[in-house]
Order: C-alpha cells, then structure tokens, then sequence
C-alpha cells in the first residue's frame, strides 16, 4: 500500500482503516446542508445494455432493492452524470486560525473519501452511514468528500464502477489548493460494496 503504479496519477493514497470508538452519525437531512461545493467529474450517456433482473452479488429483485433504498441511485437523480459533494471541516472561532491561508501560517485539514455500498446494483451519495462517518471526521477536524459511480442495475459493468470513482479522486484531488486541504493526508471508506474500490 501507498506505492502507486508508474501509470497512475495522481499516486494511489496510503489505505487506512477509519476506526470511531464513539460512533456519532449526522441525519442525512443535517449533513447535506453542509457541503460547499458540488463537483461534477463524469457525464455520460445512458447505457444501451439490459441489466439483469436480479442483483449478481446479494440476489434480490431489483423492485426489493428499490424499494430498500427509495430508489435513489445516481442514475434516477441525474441521469447523465455524476457528483461529489464536498463539506469543509466546521470551524471555530478558536480552530480558525489553525488553518491553511490562516495569517499564523497554520496546516490544511485533510480530508475522507466516502464511497457508498448498495451491492453495486444501488445505493447514492444520500446513504445513511455516511452522516457517522462525516461526524466522526468533523471531530478531527478533518473534511469530507462523498463520491458516487454509475451502477450494475442501469446496464454498467465494475469497469465503468471503478473508472468512476477513480475519476472522481482525481478531480478530488486536482482541486486541493481550491478546497483548501492537504493531499497528502487522505482517508478513504467505503460502505459495504463501496469498500472494495480501494483494493
């Protein structure tokens, strides 16, 4: 870990285990009000490919997986693209000068990659956990960043999964002087399905 093939870039991210003792979670209501930007890393057109009636990993209808997740994949939100949000560490009035452009010259936070699971067959952005996960980071005053990829339900394959959430680490990364947050210092979890990505 932490060696990038020569062919990659930017390099591949040390693989860390996010362990929380104290497990705190944000209601998705709560934490999709506090990111600050909204990237957009992938369009796309809808694939041409008949997905399966069933889920290949955990077999279940896909009216069952629907139904367990409102429905809400990137595909049925935005058809033809994919997102990121991005929420800044909260600062305080007594953590504000700790911070990059700060006038005391202070660190950049660094910042966790969330990738949500689903089976690869659904899932979004909108996942439940990740609020434990963004309030868990917070308390380090560490940022958050939550990416999403095309799925197996709407006709894509884990090749277009895996080009997805690669290309959303780039452009993740390519904006760190822009986000304000060191790249040197990242965390990457994923959620079940989501976890796999990292390997």
């Amino acid at each position: 870990f932490g060696t990038a093939p020569a062919t990659l870039a930017p390099p591949l991210f040390s693989l860390k285990k996010w362990v929380a003792a104290d497990l705190r979670c944000l209601d998705t209501a709560r934490y999709i009000r506090l990111h600050n930007e909204t990237i957009v890393f992938r369009n796309y057109e809808p694939s041409s490919v008949t997905p399966p009636a069933e889920s290949p990993l955990y077999p279940m209808t896909a009216a069952v997986w629907d139904a367990g997740f409102a429905g809400r994949t990137a595909a049925d939100l935005r058809p033809s693209s994919l997102e990121m949000l991005f929420f800044p560490p909260p600062l305080s009035a007594e953590n504000a000068g700790d911070f990059a452009g700060s006038s005391s010259g202070g660190f950049a936070p660094g910042v966790v990659i969330f990738v949500h699971g689903g089976g690869w067959w659904t899932g979004s952005r909108e996942e439940p956990t990740f609020g434990c996960h963004m309030d868990t980071a917070h308390s380090h005053g560490w940022a958050v960043a939550m990416v999403e990829y095309r799925l197996l339900s709407r006709g894509w394959h884990g090749g277009h999964m895996l080009s997805d959430v690669m290309q959303a680490f780039r452009s993740l990364i390519a904006r760190a002087t822009k986000l304000k947050f060191d790249a040197s210092r990242v965390v990457v979890v994923g959620s079940s399905a989501g976890a796999p990505f990292f390997f």
